[in-house]
């Protein structure tokens, strides 16, 4: 009971853009989907902070981090980056699809 209080709780800034890319990135890059179900997500609820941080505002107590996820051999002309803003024990969650080539 006590861990439950200790999580921290995903919202989304836009929560249809968000699952729509989710469902692209388990479509195109399954180790990058994988990663990020089994291995982020539940670092993430439990307060380990992935990846680097971008931004910190002081006027709206956020911290912005960015987190690159892994890809595929074939997958080399595209980044998945997680990107995610910490306020109190929330996180506001976004992909960000980059495009390398």
């Amino acid at each position: 009971m006590t861990e439950a209080k200790n999580m921290y709780i995903f919202e989304y800034l836009d929560e249809n853009d968000f699952r729509k890319k989710e469902r692209s990135v388990r479509k195109y890059n399954m180790l990058a989907y994988k990663k990020l179900t089994f291995d982020y997500y539940p670092k993430l609820r439990k307060g380990e902070f992935l990846g680097e941080l971008i931004k910190e505002d002081e006027k709206t107590k956020t911290k912005t981090y960015e987190l690159k996820l892994p890809t595929d051999e074939f997958m080399v002309k595209s980044d998945f980056i997680i990107q995610y803003i910490l306020r109190k024990k929330l996180f506001y969650l976004l992909i960000l699809l980059q495009k390398v080539f």
